[in-house]
């Protein structure tokens, strides 16, 4: 485990669940306020659905072989997990940095 010092504008954060749409290459559509799971669920399902619908066998590729507007479709989807105002209060977020030079490294301890 690393304990380091990085200056705010060299990394990255994102709601951690969510990121796994980008992962899974599927629409991300955050739950709102005041919604319940269920209503969430129900809704995140039915704007999959028309999204696979509108792709057809393509939703199974890579995203490139989308076509343009639904591959746009899709990014925009994804930027709202690094969007503070949609995350849940209990969201667990995750930090990112591209690169992590030794001289930020302020102390390293090895977990078994």
């Amino acid at each position: 485990m690393l304990t380091v010092r990085l200056p705010t504008e060299r990394f990255l954060v994102s709601e951690f669940v969510d990121w796994h749409s980008v992962l899974n290459r599927t629409l991300h559509v955050p739950q709102r306020i005041g919604e319940t799971e269920t209503d969430w669920d129900q809704r995140s399902r039915q704007q999959w659905n028309d999204f696979k619908a509108r792709a057809g066998e393509l939703v199974r590729g890579p995203t490139d072989r989308l076509p343009t507007d639904l591959r746009a479709e899709l990014e925009r989807s994804w930027l709202q997990i690094f969007d503070p105002t949609t995350w849940h209060p209990d969201s667990t977020l995750q930090a990112t940095a591209r690169e992590l030079p030794s001289s930020e490294i302020v102390s390293a301890v090895r977990i078994l």
